[in-house]
């Protein structure tokens, strides 16, 4: 929508109610508005967001004789745990599951491991932004940009290894393609020990009848980095609309505090505004660790969004088509599989 120019670069109304939206900007993380800046422009203001975390059941934890996982828990200190976890668990019961998908599935073992999909490059501009907003973050760009294919990156081979040791030691299923409701009921049922999600499923377990005192939540782990994933939703004006300045208050009413309240008044996705999520999360609504949401962006502050260039919804396809074929060939199988992954995501790509 941005590259396309569908969206209208909310620059001159930000600069001109500046001193109205300061408040705004002092109550949401900066990694979280840098996802819409694109080519030093703003287009969007984030209203909700969801950090791909480590949801676990207690029980499963616990009937393995473990403790909550340290914040900074390595990979391998993953694997011990999901072990023990099915050790003591009887089948059907999976450690780990997962879902295919662009959000959740293998980019979070990516972004811990500094690689992705695509190369990672900053956009020039935007300095105008970080001065006015944000004095103290050294100066981030102008935005994200997805230009190359990077699956064969030795990072990238090295996290898909990853994914296929689980598998292939039965410490997770092949990924599932899709969204999350079948999820929900393994969960539930306990037939499943952890798997990435966001605070968005708060308000999916509460509906599924699951006590918050039955599941917990923790950083993804570590390898080279503990860098998290991140999807946003926010506001823009389209181009084409007539009717801008109007659009502009009523995007201004829907980042308040008043306007957030009315729009997410369940948990249904951690809120950008930080002093927001006590009141969704809290008071024995969300899990024990349920601060851990919003801790993800000030504990890891590169951490970043889903790639997404304009070409996505192509490079999302390319990824998926080529996930589980990389992944239950065997070890040796892996390069083999990103070898076609990064061809696909190069004609995806071309479509720029």
């Amino acid at each position: 929508m941005f590259a396309s120019r569908m969206a209208h670069p909310l620059d001159s109304y930000v600069r001109r109610d500046a001193a109205e939206m300061k408040g705004y900007f002092d109550d949401v993380h900066p990694s979280l508005v840098e996802s819409f800046l694109y080519q030093g422009s703003l287009f969007q203001l984030p209203d909700n967001f969801n950090a791909a975390n480590v949801y676990y059941s207690t029980k499963a934890l616990e009937r393995a004789g473990l403790d909550r996982p340290a914040d900074d828990w390595s990979v391998d200190d993953f694997f011990r745990v999901a072990q023990a976890m099915k050790k003591s668990g009887q089948p059907p019961f999976l450690p780990y599951f997962w879902n295919n998908r662009l959000w959740g599935g293998v980019v979070p073992w990516l972004y811990i491991n500094d690689a992705s999909i695509l190369t990672e490059e900053k956009a020039t501009g935007g300095d105008w932004f970080w001065k006015q907003f944000y004095p103290d973050e050294k100066p981030r760009g102008g935005g994200f940009l997805w230009q190359n294919a990077d699956a064969l990156n030795d990072r990238t081979i090295e996290s898909f290894e990853v994914l296929q040791r689980m598998v292939s030691e039965g410490l997770a299923a092949n990924p599932a393609q899709g969204g999350g409701n079948e999820l929900v009921a393994l969960f539930s049922r306990g037939s499943v020990g952890m798997t990435p999600a966001g605070g968005f499923w708060v308000k999916g377990l509460k509906e599924a009848g699951f006590a918050n005192d039955d599941y917990d939540v923790s950083f993804f782990p570590r390898m080279r980095s503990q860098r998290h994933q991140f999807g946003a939703a926010g506001y823009a004006i389209m181009e084409t609309s007539r009717r801008k300045d109007e659009a502009w208050e009523w995007l201004k009413y829907c980042v308040s505090v008043e306007g957030m309240r009315i729009a997410h008044p369940q948990p249904d996705s951690s809120l950008t505004r930080r002093s927001l999520n006590d009141e969704l999360y809290g008071a024995g609504v969300g899990p024990a660790h349920w601060k851990v949401f919003y801790d993800t962006l000030d504990r890891f502050p590169t951490t970043g969004p889903i790639p997404a260039p304009p070409q996505q919804a192509a490079v999302e396809q390319a990824l998926i088509k080529n996930v589980v074929g990389t992944i239950t060939n065997g070890r040796s199988g892996v390069r083999a599989g990103l070898e076609t992954m990064q061809r696909d995501l190069e004609l995806a790509l071309k479509g720029r």
